[in-house]
């Protein structure tokens, strides 16, 4: 498995927001990235056309399938707005 992904993690409250872009290439499914709010990201699964995400923190669990070239935005339960956007390279 290789697949380096664009992610934009926004968190926003009324008094600030807080953006991180970054660029992360992953080999395996045991890789993982940090997110804001204490969430995790990892890879689950890479075909031709589409890849499986998890994003989890604990308490919540969110599986995702993107399909290659689509930028997909995925709203995370949080205190704040927080929302996730992926994108493969």
């Amino acid at each position: 498995m290789n697949i380096t992904l664009n992610i934009n993690d926004t968190c926003c409250g009324k008094c600030y927001k807080n953006s991180i872009d970054k660029t992360v290439t992953f080999t395996t499914q045991d890789q993982t990235i940090e997110l804001q709010n204490n969430y995790f990201l990892n890879v689950l699964n890479v075909t031709d056309t589409r890849f499986t995400i998890l994003i989890q923190n604990g308490n919540c669990a969110i599986i995702r399938t993107i399909l290659f070239g689509v930028a997909t935005s995925i709203s995370i339960p949080s205190k704040c707005t927080h929302i996730i956007t992926i994108n493969n390279v």
